[in-house]
């Protein structure tokens, strides 16, 4: 029988998918499912820190959303006290529209971007920054929707 000790729901651009960290005889579980296909992605480790780090990784791309559904409810190694599961603050983005108090960005990539393919942020962004120009790189926060630095 397997004890599901975490379970959220993680939005990408592509797709919805649910992810389940689960026990079974002090062994811990990570899958990865979207209701017509599974994937084990941790299988069957002694370490709870490893399992938590591997749902840490998937949660933690900056471009995905994550819906907690169920939160752990075992007592966790005092070194995992610590660890949540939120994405990064900043993100790399390019600056595609200027409006009169509002900018909309693009996730920049590390290859030359092609804007015309690249991944629009939802919403618009705002910054007490001057001087932010179109086609500037910027780090920006999707949470709060601004503009850190530039």
């Amino acid at each position: 029988m397997y004890t599901s000790h975490f379970t959220a729901v993680v939005t990408d651009f592509l797709r919805s998918t649910q992810l389940d960290l689960l026990s079974r005889e002090d062994k811990y579980f990570v899958t990865q499912h979207n209701g017509t296909s599974s994937k084990i992605l941790l299988n069957g480790s002694k370490s709870l820190l490893a399992a938590i780090s591997m749902v840490q990784t998937v949660t933690s791309d900056p471009f995905i959303t994550v819906e907690i559904i169920k939160q752990l409810n075992i007592p966790l190694p005092s070194v995992a006290n610590k660890l949540s599961f939120t994405r990064p603050e900043l993100t790399r983005c390019i600056v595609v529209g200027v409006y009169k108090d509002r900018f909309s960005l693009v996730v920049a990539t590390d290859e030359p971007c092609e804007l015309s393919k690249a991944t629009l942020l939802d919403g618009d962004f705002s910054t007490t920054l001057s001087d932010i120009k179109l086609f500037d790189m910027v780090q920006a926060d999707p949470r709060s929707h601004t503009i850190k630095f530039s």
